[in-house]
């Protein structure tokens, strides 16, 4: 159990790095979706190069700086000392390997912000098959590869990053947007545009894995077989969860082309379909998970104890992941139209306003079943308010076709 709850109190950590990636590729969309809609292509080569060299740098700080600190943060959220020591190797593949997603997400923000959503998919599901196929490889041992456990976990991710970046740059090669650019980069001026969007959404993003830190010290109350459990549940959750990843990669950059246009009805129809997308996946979800959830908790090798906490998890807030899923792509959503408030208003009131202090109180009452409704509840409730936020800004907007985007951006 030990290994599992390592990864357990890894897991938010490593979620701010992806928190940061998604906000960078939200600003690196939503400056290419803009030029390339205005027909601007050397925009576009620039916006790219900028963004790239962006994420290089915010990547390697941020991964720099949860490395000096990674110790004092997991002993804030309760591991022990020995769980600390073992983390130290795993911690740094898997922040360099972070780095490097960074850098390809962004890459694929600039695809999507042209509209071309099928290269940047097959990426992610060629990455998350090449992890799935290194994973026990060098976990477990293979021929003259020795068994490297939660280190070996971790190795075979940075091979499947690298590789992901390295067929990100090659369908950016594809597109024509790694050519010479014609005049001048004006590092500055985009760099300001790109974290106009990128940074707010970023740290509103980093709320997630705040919050999921407060969850987790939460559970290290009943001790390291139940993080153990959170963590092997999480793990699944977050395969499962990739097709909310997709979806809002595709939905930002589609509403803020269409608010730029004035298409009200475009938009209007958009966040029906999503929601009733979300809603039908997270129900599918819900009822593979609660079929095959103890199956698939048990192909970890987890003692049974481990494996009641995972399923207990598993059984009830996969019914909550429509809300979740929805809550997801109407925050991308906001973030593509540049309107940061409304995505930092949801992000802020489900997590920190919301779960943390549900959650505690669950925790209080019910135990590890009361931070699981909680959960449940936070999402089921802000996936609500939050397509109601977006229906009601839709309605707001006029029908004339020359609305622009938020005014600093025009």
């Amino acid at each position: 159990a030990e290994p599992l709850a390592a990864l357990g109190f890894a897991f938010p950590v490593l979620l701010v790095m992806i928190s940061v990636g998604i906000g960078l590729s939200a600003g690196v969309s939503a400056c290419v979706a803009k030029a390339a809609g205005s027909g601007m292509h050397q925009d576009e080569l620039g916006y790219l190069r900028v963004g790239l060299v962006v994420a290089t740098i915010i990547g390697s700080l941020v991964a720099l700086g949860l490395l000096l600190f990674h110790h004092q943060i997991f002993g804030l959220m309760g591991a022990s000392a020995d769980i600390r020591d073992m983390l130290i190797w795993p911690m740094i593949l898997a922040l360099s390997g972070m780095a490097l997603l960074i850098i390809t997400m962004s890459g694929m923000g600039a695809l999507r912000g042209r509209g071309q959503t099928g290269g940047p998919g097959i990426a992610m599901i060629t990455v998350a098959i090449s992890n799935m196929v290194l994973d026990p490889i060098f976990i477990f041992g293979f021929g003259p590869i020795p068994a490297m456990g939660l280190t070996g976990s971790m190795l075979a991710t940075l091979m499947a990053r690298a590789m992901g970046l390295a067929m990100i740059l090659y369908m950016l090669h594809r597109a024509g947007l790694l050519k010479p650019l014609m005049g001048q980069l004006n590092f500055i001026g985009r760099a300001k545009s790109l974290l106009y969007v990128g940074l707010p959404a970023a740290l509103t993003n980093i709320i997630i894995p705040l919050a999921n830190g407060v969850i987790t010290a939460l559970v290290a109350r009943h001790g390291e077989v139940a993080v153990a459990g959170y963590s092997v549940a999480a793990r699944i959750e977050t395969i499962i969860l990739v097709a909310f990843y997709s979806y809002s990669g595709v939905f930002g950059p589609f509403m803020g082309q269409n608010l730029a246009a004035g298409m009200k009805q475009r938009m209007q129809e958009a966040s029906k379909h999503i929601a009733l997308i979300c809603l039908f996946l997270g129900l599918a979800m819900a009822m593979l998970l609660v079929t095959l959830g103890p199956f698939i908790t048990g192909a970890f090798g987890a003692g049974a104890e481990v494996q009641k906490v995972a399923n207990g998890y598993l059984t009830v807030i996969p019914w909550a992941y429509g809300g979740y899923g929805l809550t997801m792509v109407i925050v991308a959503g906001f973030n593509g139209m540049q309107h940061i408030g409304n995505a930092t208003f949801i992000a802020l009131g489900r997590s920190l306003v919301t779960m943390v202090p549900l959650a505690y109180l669950g925790e209080e009452l019910m135990g590890l079943d009361g931070i699981w409704l909680a959960i449940a509840a936070s999402h089921v409730l802000w996936g609500l308010i939050a397509y109601g936020l977006i229906s009601g800004f839709i309605s707001r907007q006029s029908n004339d076709a020359n609305v622009k985007l938020h005014p600093q951006q025009q």
